[in-house]
């Protein structure tokens, strides 16, 4: 609708993605989301096995559901293979 907008960005996993440290996490039906609002934008990140994405934007909550939707599914990874993958990639 040209109101809200957001860029996509694609990272290799070997990636350190800062910025993330005190995330909320976003539940959705495709899985969970490291999320950081702010006053002007939110920022999401998520990996799956081929790659971190990082979302920043201004969409609010069902435009993000329907933009989140249409993307690759987070990886469902626990914790310590997420954090295994962030320190060595």
């Amino acid at each position: 609708d040209g109101l809200f907008a957001f860029s996509l960005f694609v990272m290799s996993p070997s990636t350190f993605v800062e910025g993330f440290e005190d995330p909320m996490t976003m539940a959705t039906s495709k899985g969970f989301y490291d999320m950081v609002p702010t006053a002007q934008s939110i920022r999401v990140h998520w990996s799956d096995a081929s790659a971190h994405y990082v979302l920043v934007g201004d969409l609010p909550p069902d435009h993000l559901d329907a933009v989140l939707e249409a993307l690759p599914a987070p990886d469902e990874a626990g914790v310590f293979a997420r954090l295994w993958r962030r320190l060595f990639g």
